[in-house]
């Protein structure tokens, strides 16, 4: 399977952003999540952050 250079290319931005929310979680609703739903081609993409503690369980909807 190739892989085009375009391609290589919008994954590598989408990994560098994956890795940059790791210290600002911020930017997972307002950039991140959004580029990893155009990245899979998805209408929708949800991630849900579970927590020990119910109050603190977040769930997050971006859509393309």
């Amino acid at each position: 399977m190739e892989i085009s250079e375009d391609e290589l290319t919008h994954l590598n931005k989408l990994i560098g952003l994956i890795y940059d929310g790791a210290t600002d979680s911020v930017r997972w609703t307002k950039e991140i999540l959004r580029a990893l739903t155009e990245y899979i081609q998805a209408p929708e993409c949800i991630l849900f952050t579970p927590s020990h503690n119910r109050k603190m369980e977040v769930i997050f909807l971006s859509t393309a």
